[in-house]
């Protein structure tokens, strides 16, 4: 399965974000249940049977969205650039990355796990240590891949 794209739901922004979230996550719950269908270009998602991944711009809730994509046994890409999150949804990031162990690739542009993002704004070094985790579960899964 591949996901591609903004949720359902519109801009991802506000309430329509929460929405948006939750009829991705229900898009997600019926391809993994092997409910495969064409591509709907309203919503992004296509069905390939091999990967999932997922590109989310504005989706609230990171937490959430980390523990039920915990749940996907597909999960190759997930790209949350440009959301906004706390320290606990960068901590769910690491551990979707610990569990999700097809998971090769995180888009964190903009985020508290850009390093530029950090430095520019001043924010704790426990940021700085969260991206770094990511990254090195990250690495040593690819380097596993490589043998």
């Amino acid at each position: 399965l591949g996901f591609s794209g903004r949720a359902r739901g519109g801009s991802g922004r506000g309430t329509s974000g929460a929405s948006g979230a939750m009829d991705f996550l229900a898009l997600l719950a019926e391809e993994a249940a092997g409910d495969a269908g064409a591509e709907d270009p309203e919503d992004g998602a296509a069905a390939d049977g091999a990967s999932a991944g997922a590109v989310l711009a504005g989706v609230v809730g990171q937490v959430a969205l980390c523990e039920q994509l915990r749940r996907s046994p597909l999960l190759e890409l997930l790209d949350v650039s440009s959301n906004r999150f706390s320290e606990a949804g960068a901590t769910a990031c690491l551990a979707l990355s610990k569990s999700a162990r097809r998971l090769a690739h995180i888009g964190k542009r903009d985020t508290v796990l850009d390093a530029d993002f950090v430095l520019k704004r001043g924010l704790p070094a426990k940021f700085a240590s969260l991206r770094l985790a990511i990254e090195q579960v990250l690495a040593a899964r690819k380097a596993g891949e490589d043998r």
